[in-house]
């Protein structure tokens, strides 16, 4: 979902994917930078070699030359970033990803099933005669399940 992003080296505006935090321009500059970094120190880590987990601090062996975890840390990290930043992004477009779900909420009627009067905010049933009725219903058709088997 390509929206309005911001910078995070110059600070402009430009349009990009959920995770793209740099604009063309710097994003050019930091590849151009990279590769010559790349050329001049080679592989900061050979595959197979030993580092440090920067979540526990233990020692792993490197799969590969991006991996910044343990292997009992990196789920944890995996679900801790993704919760973060799925809440971050859902909470600034609700109205965009469920408009249809925001609309069944508010416009919800709020009647008894038993009798359709209405209902207080929070109750189910009208009141107790139609909560005893409530109940011999749910227990109708849990016996008849229960029988069943």
């Amino acid at each position: 979902m390509f929206q309005q992003r911001i910078c995070k080296q110059c600070g402009c505006s430009f349009t990009g994917g959920p995770r793209a935090y740099y604009c063309p321009s710097c994003r050019e500059k930091r590849r151009r930078e990279r590769e010559r970094n790349y050329k001049k120190y080679g592989h900061a880590r050979a595959l197979g070699s030993v580092d440090e987990c920067k979540r526990c601090g233990e020692d792993y062996i490197v799969n590969a030359g991006l991996q910044q975890f343990c292997p009992k840390c990196q789920r944890i990290h995996a679900l801790e970033y993704d919760r973060e930043h799925g809440l971050k992004y859902y909470i600034t477009n609700k109205m965009k990803i469920n408009p249809a779900r925001n609309m069944k909420r508010r416009k919800r009627p709020m009647v008894c099933s038993i009798c359709g009067k209405p209902l207080k905010a929070g109750a189910l049933y009208c009141g107790a005669k139609c909560k005893r009725e409530g109940q011999k219903r749910r227990y109708k058709k849990w016996y008849v399940k229960k029988r069943k088997k």
